[in-house]
């Protein structure tokens, strides 16, 4: 099983859960979603937040992570002072996560996490392939 917490879990959508912990089965499934309400052993936390690959919208198909943060650093500064939940619902296929789902997770770090802005040093990495 793997575990990852994060300040906030994008599920798809608009919809964001904060301090919340994803659970995976070995296969890569997710098994649920809980609350973070301590320190969860081998649970890694990850600074920012969880959200599943996107692509472009109008799309099904998903961008390679290069492609993703080329496309967010353009979008970004396109779109200065754009919210989060803004960005993946307008500029991408808005990608969502659930349990039974298996997901190319990716997490978004280095923004205003306290009005969840993206900042010109946003980044997105992989983080489940």
């Amino acid at each position: 099983m793997k575990r990852f917490a994060a300040h906030y879990i994008y599920l798809g959508h608009g919809e964001l859960l904060k301090n919340q912990v994803i659970c995976f089965d070995d296969l890569g499934f997710i098994l649920s979603f809980e609350p973070l309400l301590e320190e969860i052993p081998s649970t890694l936390f990850l600074n920012g937040i969880l959200c599943a690959a996107f692509g472009l919208s109008g799309s099904n198909s998903l961008m390679k992570i290069e492609e993703a943060q080329s496309f967010f650093k353009n979008s970004k500064a396109k779109h200065s002072q754009i919210s989060v939940k803004d960005f993946l619902q307008n500029q991408t296929n808005d990608m969502e996560l659930k349990v039974g789902s298996r997901p190319t997770l990716w997490c978004i770090d280095s923004l205003d996490l306290k009005n969840l802005l993206l900042l010109e040093e946003t980044t997105v990495y992989s983080v489940l392939p």
